[in-house]
């Protein structure tokens, strides 16, 4: 009896937290909070998504026309995103989105720019200011700096490239805000590995964002492809069955008695692939059982509300010319970047 009356507190106690939610989202618009991430979670595992959608509406700001401005994209011509799709299925899938010369670029400097290899589930294996190793990698995920990163002028046209701004502004229905960059290398493992987001989970650290994947090996099935469960980044689509689990990591025998795996899209796909994505539905990287990954990543938010996530931090001897033009034309864009 006790642990019944406990259990309906504690549900009550969960219900004011969309209340909690509204109040910290108005204290961030007026300024007198910076971040906090207190509700978001609690929020959506209680209610689903359509709290953080309609709050993000609220506070994303104007739209921007990124089609006028004076800069050449990488992304290439042939390039369509069908956004109806996108909306609903959570994600779209491009093979050669860039050229062979960017992605070579791309994966040269991934072994220059110094990183650290990520710590596993054994709790073995961190090792920081170092580079990649591709003939003798020593953990399963080795992830590049992302300041060192944002150094390269390539990766700065990626992220002020006026398609791909476009793409994410068209998506969110706001002005997107880059929120980080990020580049990592998956290694051969005999199994999965949660530190190294080998099994499904959901994102949860803004009201709404979504996510540009770009493929920079040749990825099989055998390579550790990304996986998506389509239609789960719906404001309805993951069940509490799901989220009353809490936010963590979840077995594939969990997401497959609710989402069969029949229906999981697996993305393959040849070097310079770009996936675009609404993470708040339930992905993972498929552990690598021959060969090795590498994935470069843009995200874009309508507002920074939420967790706390480090400015990208650049030298002003490193900003590119586009960027600084983007910088200029779209200050609100580039908030997250630091110039020192």
């Amino acid at each position: 009896m006790l642990s019944t009356v406990k259990s309906a507190f504690r549900k009550l106690a969960y219900l004011t937290h969309p209340i909690g939610l509204i109040l910290e989202v108005v204290l961030f618009q007026l300024r007198l909070s910076r971040h906090s991430s207190k509700f978001l979670i609690t929020t959506f595992l209680v209610l689903g998504g359509l709290p953080g959608t309609l709050l993000s509406k609220l506070v994303g700001k104007r739209q921007a026309n990124f089609e006028v401005q004076n800069s050449t994209s990488l992304i290439l011509d042939s390039v369509k995103i069908n956004n109806l799709e996108l909306r609903a299925n959570g994600f779209s899938l491009v093979e050669n989105a860039i050229s062979t010369k960017t992605s070579d670029e791309l994966l040269s400097l991934s072994q220059t720019t110094k990183g650290s290899n990520r710590g596993m589930d054994s709790g073995k294996g961190f090792q920081g200011d170092i580079c990649f190793n591709r003939k003798h990698p020593e953990t399963v995920r080795f992830d590049v700096d992302p300041n060192e990163l944002f150094k390269h002028e390539i990766v700065q046209e990626l992220a002020c490239d006026p398609r791909i701004l476009k793409i994410a502004q068209d998506y969110l229905g706001t002005l997107p805000i880059l929120d980080f960059v990020a580049m990592w290398w998956h290694t051969k493992s005999t199994s999965p590995d949660k530190e190294a987001a080998q099994y499904f989970h959901f994102d949860m650290e803004r009201l709404r964002w979504v996510k540009f994947f770009f493929y920079l090996t040749d990825v099989t099935e055998e390579s550790g492809p990304h996986i998506f469960v389509p239609k789960s980044h719906l404001d309805r689509g993951l069940p509490f069955s799901l989220r009353s689990k809490g936010y963590t990591r979840l077995e594939d025998s969990q997401v497959d008695k609710v989402f069969p795996k029949a229906s999981w899209k697996v993305f393959t796909g040849p070097i310079g692939s770009m996936i675009v994505e609404d993470t708040r539905g339930l992905h993972k990287g498929k552990h690598v059982e021959n060969g090795d990954r590498l994935v470069f990543q843009l995200q874009y938010t309508s507002s920074l509300f939420g967790k706390t996530i480090d400015k990208i931090q650049l030298e002003k001897n490193y900003l590119g010319e586009k960027l600084r033009m983007a910088m200029q034309t779209s200050p609100s864009v580039f908030q997250q970047v630091s110039i020192n």
